[in-house]
């Protein structure tokens, strides 16, 4: 049984960027997650610290726990 193509079939026309805002893809990204303890309210955050400004933050309560980690 055959499909009929999709966008995603086509080849990337550019591949020195990827589909996020047309940023250069990198070869190697290094991705660290901590706790940011403040005195108000800690933190669970993520970052690419390979980029610049690549990083996310959410409150400590609200951060989902990760079963295969406890």
């Amino acid at each position: 049984m055959s499909r009929s193509s999709a966008p995603w079939d086509d080849s990337d026309p550019d591949p020195a960027s990827d589909d996020i805002g047309g940023l250069p893809r990198l070869e190697e990204s290094e991705v660290m997650a901590s706790i940011d303890a403040t005195d108000s309210h800690p933190e669970f955050v993520i970052a690419d610290v390979s980029r610049d400004e690549a990083w996310l933050s959410v409150a400590e309560t609200e951060a989902p726990v990760l079963r295969e980690w406890c």
